[in-house]
This record gives C-alpha cells, sequence and structure tokens, in this order.
C-alpha cells in the first residue's frame, strides 16, 4: 500500500467547472446541438473551461458552515482527498439554466412558472453557494419589429420572477448561426467564472486574521494551497506559484515527526509538483530545476520510521519520476535550451531509489501468512486526508495513540511492500531514461543504463528480453579494457541463456567468457568448459551456474532437450571473427605473393586459453578459389601456447594474375557425423587485440617447437598474389632522343633471352600513357593505328636462350612534354618443377620508358606595308608583305624540303612569293619567308585569319636517308582586322632622280565604293623638292572610277628626300584615309648629284 502516490486530480489541468442545466440531449435534437456546440468551442478555445452536463439527480455538495474563530479548532490533516476531487467536478463556478421559451408563446404565462421553478430548484441545490446562475432562453423565431417592446417588458417580469439581473439573461436563437452565439456566451461565461473564484481565494485569504502558527500551522499549509489552486483555476499562473510556494514554506515550518512524516512529504510532494509543472509553463525551466533540487535536499534525510524506510525510498523515487515527466513534457514545448541534466538524469535517480527500496524490502520485509483481522489497512481508500495511517486517522500527535496497533499496522504495510513486482516499478524507468540518454547522444550512459536494464528483466523473469539487451551493449564493452565489468556481463548473459535455452548464445557465451578478456576463477572455467562438451559431445544439458528453483528446473530440462533435438537437425554455427574466445585464431601466409613454380605455404596459428585439453574434429581452411580449400584433424594439449598448423599446395594456372584470399577459417568441436557440433567461424578480414600479432620476424614459421616463439610477432596476412614465374628476359632501346614534335620518331625494342628453355609464344605489348601529348605510335612496316591505343606485335619463331630478336617502332607526339610507354613482354616457357614434372609458365617481363618531347624551330610571323613597316590593320584591296621567321631549337639539325604559305582564300590572294626547296639548317639557325598578299574587299570591317604556313621537315642523319619527312602546319599570324576604304591610292615614278632634273610623277586615285565620291585632293610643299601641278583640286569619281593627278617634281639636293605629301579629304564619309595613302605612296626618293650624271652620259 503506497501512500506516495499523485492523485489524478492532481495531474490534470485545473479547469472551470461550467453546468449546463435544463438540457436533454436524449430526446431533443435541438438540445443536443446546442450541447455539441458547447463542447467544440471548449476544444479549441484557450480558455480553462469544463462543461459539464447536469440533470434533476445531480447533487452538489453541502456548503458547510465555517467557523467564525478557530481559537478551539484543532486541525486533523493538511490536504482532504475529495477537496481537488469536489472543486474540479461537483462544485461549479456558473450555472446555466436552458429553457425553451419564445417572447410571443401563447402560453406565457404558464412557461414563465416552470422556467422560474427549475431556476430555484438550480438555486435550492446550491446551497447558498456563490455560484453565478445564468438563465438562457432557446428561441426559434426572430424578433419581430412590432414585438421589440413585448420582449423588453417579459424579460424584466422573467427575471424579476427568478431573482436574476437582467445581465443574467441570455437568448440563443437555435435556427441562425448557433456557433457565433455559443462563441460569445463563452465569454461572458469565463467572465463569470473568473468572479467566482477570485471570490473564493478572498474568502479563503481572509480566515488567516482568524489564524495562530503555534496551533494552526496546518491550516497556513491548507489555506495557502485552497488559494493557489482557486488562482490555478482562475488562470492567474503567477499568483498561483506564489501560493503554492507560501504553502511550501509553511510545510517546511511544520513540526515533522516519524508520525506525519509521510503526510508531511505526501503534501511537500504535491506542492512541488504544482511549482515546477506551472514553472515550466511560464518557460522558467531553471527556477523549476533549482526548487526541485532544495526540494529533494531538505527532505532526503526525513526517513521516519526505520522499518518504513521504502516508503522514504518510494516517495523519493516519485519525485524524481515525476519530475522527469514535467521536464519531458516542457522540452516537447521547445523551451529555451539551458545547461542543465536533461531528464534522463531524474529517470535514471528515479530507478536507483527503486532499487535502493527493493533491496530494503528484500531484506526488511516479509509476507505474513495469517493478516491481522480488521485488516488496519481496510479504510485507507476512505481517510479523509492525505498521507495519513489508516489507523489512526486524523491524529497529530507525536507518538502513535496505539503501539500494539501501530506496530500491526507496519507490519502489514511490510506484507504488502513483500508483495509489489519492483521490476515494474523500475524497468519502465530504466527504459525512458535510456531513450532520454540516446536522443543526448549520451552513449556511455545509454550503455550502461541498458546493462542494468537486462538485469532487471532477468529479475523479472523475462529472461528472452534480458537476453536482448544483454547482447546489444556486449560489443560496446568488448571494445572498452574494462575486464571485471565484461566478466559480469558475460555471466549474467550466460544465465539468462541458460534459462532461455539458447543453445547458440550459450555456446557464444561460454566461449568467450573462456576467453582472454575475462577474470573469472578457473574452476568456473573449466565447469562451463564441461557445459559445452555435455551439449556437443553428450547431448545433454548443461549445468545451471546459479541457484534455479525446483519448479523452473523441470520445465528448463524439457526446454533443453526440445532445443538439442532442434541442433542436432541444423548444426550450429558462429561467426566468432572479432570475438575474444577461449580460442585464438590468426592465418597467415608466409609471403606477400607466390609464383607459378613456388608452393603456397599457409600457417595457421591457434592459442588455447584453458587449461584443459580441447579437441577439434577438423580445422578447416576456405579461399576464395574453393579448389584451394583443405582442412586437418586437430589437437591440442598445452594451454597459453602457440600452435602452428601449415597447409602448402601448389597454385593452378588458371588463377596466375589474381589475388588468392581466406574467406574464413572453421574449427568443428564435436561429432560431425551425427550432427553434433559447433563450429567457429573467423571470417576475412578479421582482427583479434591482443591475441597474436606476428612470428614473421622471428623466422619461426615453419618451425615445429612453437613455445619459444613471441606471441607478439605474429603479422596476420590473409591474400596473397599468384604471379606468373619471374621472367628471365629483358628488353633494351636503341634510339636517339629527345623525341621531336610531330616528327615520325624511330624506336627500336631488342630483347634479350636468359631463360634455360626455348621462348615461345612471344608477344610484345606496347601502351602509351598519353596523358595531354596527344600522340600515336604503331611497329614499322604495319599501318597506323588511333592515338592512345595499345598495339601488339606477334613474334612468328621462337627464341632460344641467350639470344635476341628486334623490332622497329614509329612514335609521333603532337605536344610538348614527357611521353611514357610501357613495354608487356609476354612469352611461355617450360620449366621443370620436382620429380621431374614439367610445367608450361606465362612470362611478363614488363618496363617503362620516358622521353622527353620538344619542340623543333620556333615560327613568328607579322605583316608588313611594301615599306616594310608593321601593319596593325589590313586594308582591304591593299598589298602588303606576309613574313614567316623558322627558328631551329631542336639539338639535332634539321632537313627543311619545303616551306609555303596556304592562305585563307578567297579572302586573301597571294601575288607574288618565291618559294625554296632543301634547307640544311642547325641548331639556333633560321630563315625568313616573304609573300605578298593581298585582302579582298568587303562592304564592312571584319577579322580575318591569313592562313597557314606549311613546313615538311625531318631529322638530319649522315649516311642515311631512311627518315620519313614530316608537315607540319603553323598559324601565319593572330586574326587581323581588315578595314574597308572607299579610295585607293596608286604612285608611278622611277626610283631615283638627278638633282635639278624634272621628275614626271603620276597618281591615280581610284573610288572602290559603290557611291559618288567627293574627293579633296591637296598637294602639301616639300623643302628639298620643288613640284609643279595642282596644289588643291576637288574631285568627282563615280563607283569604279579613277582619276590621274599629274606632278613634275624637281629636287634641290641630293641623297634621299621626302617627296611632297599627298592628302585626301572625302566631302561624303568620315574616314580618314591619309593612313592608307601613306601606306601606298612611297614618302622618299633618291636623288644624284649631276656630275655623277654626266660621267655615265659620257661613259
Amino acid at each position: 500500500m503506497n501512500a506516495c502516490e499523485f492523485p489524478p486530480e492532481l495531474l490534470c489541468r485545473p479547469l472551470a467547472v461550467i453546468m449546463l442545466y435544463g438540457l436533454n440531449i436524449e430526446e431533443n435534437q435541438t438540445h443536443r446541438n446546442v450541447w455539441q456546440a458547447f463542447l467544440t468551442i471548449s476544444e479549441r478555445s484557450s480558455k480553462n473551461i469544463s462543461f459539464r452536463l447536469i440533470t434533476d439527480s445531480f447533487e452538489i455538495p453541502i456548503c458547510k458552515p465555517k467557523p467564525t474563530t478557530y481559537q478551539w479548532y484543532m486541525p486533523k490533516g493538511i490536504i482532504k482527498r475529495n477537496w481537488m476531487k469536489k472543486h474540479l467536478c461537483s462544485i461549479p463556478s456558473v450555472v446555466v439554466v436552458f429553457f425553451d421559451l419564445e417572447w410571443d408563446d401563447p402560453d406565457w404565462k404558464v412557461k414563465q412558472v416552470e422556467c422560474e421553478s427549475s431556476v430555484n430548484k438550480v438555486k435550492q441545490s446550491l446551497h447558498n453557494r456563490n455560484t453565478k446562475i445564468v438563465l438562457i432562453l432557446l428561441q426559434k423565431k426572430t424578433i419581430p419589429p412590432g414585438l421589440n417592446q413585448l420582449a423588453s417588458t417579459r424579460a424584466t417580469e422573467l427575471c424579476d420572477g427568478c431573482d436574476l439581473t437582467v445581465r443574467a439573461l441570455f437568448v440563443i436563437n437555435v435556427s441562425d448561426h448557433l456557433a457565433g452565439y455559443v462563441a460569445r456566451l463563452e465569454n461572458e461565461f469565463d467572465e463569470l467564472a473568473q468572479n467566482y473564484y477570485q471570490t473564493a481565494t478572498r474568502r479563503v485569504r481572509s480566515y488567516r486574521t482568524l489564524l495562530s502558527k503555534t496551533n494552526h500551522s496546518l491550516l497556513f499549509i491548507r489555506h495557502a494551497f485552497k488559494v493557489a489552486f482557486f488562482f490555478e483555476m482562475k488562470r492567474d499562473i503567477i499568483s498561483a506559484i506564489r501560493y503554492y510556494k507560501q504553502a511550501y514554506n509553511h510545510t517546511l515550518e511544520a513540526l515533522i515527526s516519524n508520525t506525519n512524516v509521510i503526510e508531511i512529504k505526501t503534501v511537500a510532494g504535491f506542492i512541488n509538483y504544482k511549482i515546477c509543472k506551472l514553472s515550466f509553463q511560464q518557460y522558467q525551466a531553471v527556477e523549476a530545476i533549482e526548487f526541485f533540487k532544495r526540494h529533494i535536499n531538505f527532505f532526503k534525510e526525513k526517513r521516519g520510521d526505520p522499518a518504513l524506510y521504502f516508503e522514504h525510498y518510494a516517495w523519493l523515487s516519485k519525485q524524481f519520476s515525476i519530475f522527469a515527466e514535467l521536464f519531458e513534457e516542457a522540452l516537447k514545448c521547445k523551451i529555451t535550451a539551458i545547461q542543465v541534466p536533461h531528464p534522463g538524469f531524474y529517470y535514471q535517480e528515479a530507478a536507483n531509489y527503486a532499487m535502493i527500496r527493493r533491496d530494503f524490502s528484500h531484506t526488511h520485509c516479509h509476507s505474513m501468512s495469517d493478516p491481522p483481522f480488521p485488516n488496519p489497512l481496510a479504510d485507507f481508500e476512505t481517510m479523509e486526508f492525505y498521507g495519513q495511517r489508516p489507523w489512526r486517522q486524523g491524529n497529530q500527535s507525536i507518538e502513535p495513540p496505539d503501539i500494539a496497533k501501530e506496530e500491526i499496522g507496519i507490519k502489514c504495510l511490510q506484507h504488502e511492500e513483500s508483495l509489489v513486482n519492483f521490476s515494474a516499478i523500475i524497468i519502465p524507468l530504466l527504459s525512458a531514461a535510456v531513450s532520454k540518454f540516446g536522443q543526448f547522444h549520451s552513449t556511455r550512459m545509454e550503455r550502461c543504463l541498458k546493462l542494468q536494464l537486462g538485469e532487471e528483466y532477468s529479475n523479472g523473469r523475462d529472461y528472452s528480453k534480458a537476453l536482448k539487451y544483454f547482447l546489444k551493449v556486449l560489443p560496446d564493452y568488448r571494445r572498452d579494457p574494462w575486464p571485471l565489468i565484461i566478466s559480469h556481463l558475460l555471466f549474467n548473459a550466460l544465465h539468462t541463456a541458460y534459462m532461455c535455452a539458447d543453445v547458440e548464445q550459450y555456446s557464444l557465451l561460454a566461449l568467450e567468457l573462456l576467453g582472454p578478456s575475462t577474470q573469472i576463477d578457473e574452476d568456473k572455467r573449466l565447469i562451463i568448459y564441461a557445459n559445452l562438451q555435455k551439449i556437443f559431445f553428450e547431448s545433454c544439458a548443461p549445468q545451471p551456474l546459479k541457484g534455479v528453483g525446483k519448479s523452473e528446473s523441470r520445465s528448463l530440462l524439457a526446454n533443453w532437450e526440445n532445443a538439442l533435438s532442434r541442433c542436432n537437425s541444423k548444426p550450429i554455427i558462429l561467426d566468432i571473427t572479432n570475438i575474444p574466445t577461449v580460442v585464438t585464431l590468426r592465418s597467415c601466409f608466409s609471403q606477400e605473393s607466390f609464383s607459378a613454380t613456388e608452393k603456397v605455404t599457409l600457417n595457421v596459428f591457434v592459442k588455447i586459453h584453458l587449461r584443459a585439453k580441447i579437441s577439434f574434429s577438423k580445422l578447416a581452411v576456405h579461399f576464395s578459389k574453393s579448389r584451394y580449400d583443405c582442412s586437418r584433424k586437430c589437437e591440442f594439449h598445452d594451454w597459453n601456447s602457440l600452435h602452428n598448423i601449415q597447409f602448402q599446395f601448389y597454385p593452378n594456372q588458371e588463377d596466375i594474375g589474381e589475388n588468392l584470399e581466406i574467406v574464413n577459417v572453421e574449427l568443428l568441436m564435436g561429432n560431425e557425423e551425427q550432427h553434433k557440433c559447433l563450429t567457429l567461424r573467423w571470417s576475412r578480414g578479421y582482427s583479434q587485440m591482443n591475441l597474436i600479432e606476428s612470428v614473421l620476424r622471428a623466422g619461426r614459421l615453419g618451425s615445429t617447437d612453437n613455445q619459444y616463439c613471441n606471441i607478439k610477432d605474429v603479422i596476420e596476412r590473409s591474400s596473397t598474389k599468384l604471379r606468373c614465374k619471374n621472367a628471365c628476359s629483358f628488353i633494351n632501346f636503341v634510339h636517339k632522343p629527345p623525341v621531336l614534335i610531330n616528327e615520325l620518331y624511330n624506336l627500336e625494342v631488342i630483347i634479350n633471352s636468359e631463360e634455360a628453355a626455348t621462348i615461345k609464344n612471344m608477344v610484345l605489348k606496347v601502351h602509351l600513357d598519353d596523358g595531354d601529348n596527344n600522340a600515336k605510335m604503331y611497329f614499322a612496316g604495319e599501318p597506323e593505328i588511333d592515338a592512345n591505343a595499345e598495339i601488339a606485335f606477334n613474334f612468328q619463331d621462337t627464341l632460344e636462350p641467350h639470344n635476341t630478336v628486334s623490332v622497329d617502332i614509329v612514335l609521333q607526339v603532337m605536344q610538348p612534354g614527357l611521353a611514357k610507354i610501357t613495354f608487356d613482354f609476354l612469352y611461355n616457357v617450360d620449366v621443370v618443377i620436382e620429380e621431374d614434372t614439367t610445367l608450361q609458365c606465362s612470362c611478363v617481363k614488363s618496363d617503362t620508358l620516358s622521353l622527353s618531347v620538344i619542340k623543333p624551330f620556333d615560327i613568328s610571323s607579322q605583316v608588313c606595308t611594301l615599306a616594310m613597316e608593321p601593319l596593325d590593320t589590313l586594308h582591304a584591296s591593299n598589298p602588303c608583305i606576309l613574313i614567316s621567321s623558322l627558328l631551329v631549337v631542336s639539338p639535332h639539325s634539321l632537313d627543311i624540303k619545303d616551306a609555303s604559305f596556304e592562305l585563307s582564300e578567297p579572302s586573301v590572294t597571294k601575288l607574288s612569293h618565291c618559294p625554296f626547296k632543301h634547307l640544311l639548317l642547325c641548331q639556333n639557325e633560321s630563315f625568313r619567308d616573304l609573300c605578298l598578299v593581298e585582302t579582298m574587299n568587303s562592304a564592312e570591317p571584319t577579322t580575318l585569319n591569313l592562313g597557314l604556313y606549311k613546313v615538311t621537315w625531318r631529322r638530319h642523319t649522315l649516311g642515311s636517308n631512311s627518315l620519313l619527312y614530316s608537315t607540319s602546319y603553323f598559324d601565319v599570324a593572330p586574326a587581323y582586322n581588315v578595314d574597308s576604304i572607299p579610295i585607293s591610292v596608286e604612285a608611278d615614278f622611277p626610283s631615283f632622280g638627278y638633282i635639278l632634273t624634272p621628275i614626271p610623277v603620276e597618281f591615280i586615285v581610284t573610288n572602290r565604293s559603290e557611291s559618288i565620291q567627293e574627293i579633296q585632293v591637296t598637294m602639301h610643299s616639300s623643302d628639298c623638292i620643288k613640284f609643279s601641278g595642282n596644289h588643291q583640286i576637288h574631285v568627282y569619281l563615280l563607283p569604279g572610277d579613277k582619276r590621274t593627278l599629274n606632278y613634275t617634281f624637281v629636287p634641290i639636293s641630293v641623297g634621299y628626300l621626302t617627296i611632297p605629301q599627298l592628302s585626301l579629304y572625302l566631302k561624303r564619309s568620315s574616314k580618314d584615309i591619309n593612313n592608307v595613302v601613306k601606306q601606298s605612296v612611297p614618302r622618299q626618293i633618291f636623288v644624284k648629284p649631276r656630275h655623277v650624271q654626266s660621267a655615265l652620259l659620257n661613259a
């Protein structure tokens, strides 16, 4: 019997009670609609209102008369058990009376009397309480315009007859928007309810002046609690918290003795619950947590009677669990994050106190075979106050009034405590704690609580769930180096597996419990191993490691017999890859790779961690290639010694070039023929800690005496490479680096055989690691193939020992950098192995050649005027000179067969070019090639690529003309802007003249546009040359027309003289063509002295 439970009326949300009277929802559809409307609006509203439907049979508790003085009043307790329930369910703040009555009803007087009778009946049932009464008339008609005065008059008469104010009368038109009427009425009812509870708080607070702390300390607690509760129903949360804290402080001030300690703690727990709940609702989480801590710290040592300590622990457990629930609900409402423990810690504390309660109860509480009569606990449910003893209700004395009855009551409480199922209390608390710790990523605590949860399920005899939780946490505890913890966990898990008759898990846990990571007595180890032998050699149930009752033992034997019979039809296979068991096993190939002519050697190391002889029916090794699977019978006598089992075999030729991996290694214990066996399996990639490291470094892999081997020196190697026989041949290269871009580079490959037998089926595979080189290659005399492809050459003949064979390869690389070529020489050769057995082996000799690729020469180009001046922009139809320069940068001399321009015709036209052939150039030597070109006229300015420069060349080699020529193409120059000009100018005069001798000069102006051009021509004077002709003239030219301007120049000095400059101005165009004129007309002339002319004439 637990007096510390929280009543449901305390846990629920206090709602203002409003009772509805006069609705017959079973027979009247209109009344049913009104009732449903009130229920709907209360569900959606934020107001704390509880609508209750009452009938004539409902009784409201009678209001007890309050004393005018408390001078001689002695309280019997603190909080009555029915007080909260009475105000939450039975005492209304407002009673609403419904009556069907129309304003123009012909029987108005009769129904008025009936309505007044209903209201008076409600008033009589309230027994002079302050409950507000409201009258609602249900009408189906709207008020006609002529009946307003009648309705007002009758409403006044009705209120006077019912003794109600006009504000207490309401009308609902049930045929028009019922939900709107109900919503407005809810606001009115809420206001009336608020006034009722406000009046109630004033009434209770008025008693304070009548009390004295000496005699009425309990009443101070009771009255403060009532005021706080009324404020909570009024939704004044701040005031409610204030008065709850006042009540709590009065509780702390009360005198606590063994007789009333449980009542004080019960009431303090109730008040603490209210304070914490309301604080969380006000988003004051820190305040709630701090208040709860002070609450626990104060009452932690208030234990009461030593014989009833279990009640104290039950109370503490309930306090923590109920606070954890409040905290969890607050987190769901997304309170502000705070740096405090999450609810999981409080659930854990609740579970811990429940465990302490269980331990105390098992020690001090004993069941009674013959309970006393009458039972002192029989009146527990009818007690008047919370937290009191049924055999001494209302007694507030320090000492018990009847010692004998007190002792009997305590024994009855202990008897009831002995019947409690503690696992049903502890398991939900631990489960909630596990959930919270998992939610907040506290893995270590979650693991620890799961372990406790498994133990509790085991205590509650739910062994299947206990085993489930033990197996969940077992992998985590394996990773932590805590031998005592893992030993305790394995021992409990082994016991639960025994109780579940789970042969597979029992075997696995027993093997791990016998392993090196546990700390148990050697005698227990031998008992556990003997149990395994009973299962798999004798096919009988094992012996329990803990005490088992007689009734359980009979059912367990039957369960084990059924489980063992199932195992006989289906052998048990345990994957212990990462589980440290009684057997430690590791496999290791002796080498990282084996050739086709070598025996593959596999060493399997086994270590036993038990002082007993262990026999295995078979040790089996399974490989990725099933043809190599092998097995052997083995028996181990020496414990803690390293045993080496060795397997050897030749590789199959079909598997050469592939990896051979160990899929798993199996040890079979028991009788395999009778299917009574246990298979221990280590899968591929297993890695056990603190087992065997390597024996390879010690050099004793083949040793049979392993007692000197250091177990920390063994390395695991679970895979090996089956490679070809080591090739006894060599690849040499004859060539002249570096490689030139676009050159047809000749590479001779020479293969030398050092094999002891004749080589046959020879194939040379060549692969170019192209990268960004854009290269290609092919064998000399064979057609070209696509770039970056692998080429292969099949030799038709065989190759004798110490002989050579060669092949030529042509390589062409298009980009500078590093070209890597891989050569694979494949062949077959017969090899004699042991006992004159000949084995045909495939061999591969690989080599890599890296070649540097450089440019053979540099090409530069430019465009000049006829006067050899560089041009930035080309002018359509104006001749210009295209110049390309070639500079040899190759360390080898180059033979230039020919070079030519491939122009972008018809946009560019070649006017004149003088080609050349067969030019030999050494490093840093160069030549220039010139071409006279002209661009085609266009209507708009364009950008033009002039074309390509083609060079046919090869590397020059003395005494050899076998090399092929390569053809390289280069862009002549970057793209030029071509400008269209409407006028062109040509000049015609000799290349030299004589001083003071007239020189005839003609300027031809041509209109190349499609419109008439008006031109102003101006001839500018020169200091060294005088001229005769038009100094300035206006010219009109039709499209395509020409105009010749004749001038006579007379030089007055000798040497290179600047001729008078001609300038043109287009009247109808904005283009400035004087630059074109300067480029088209020579600007100087060479003038000789006169005596030179005479001498020439005389000669």
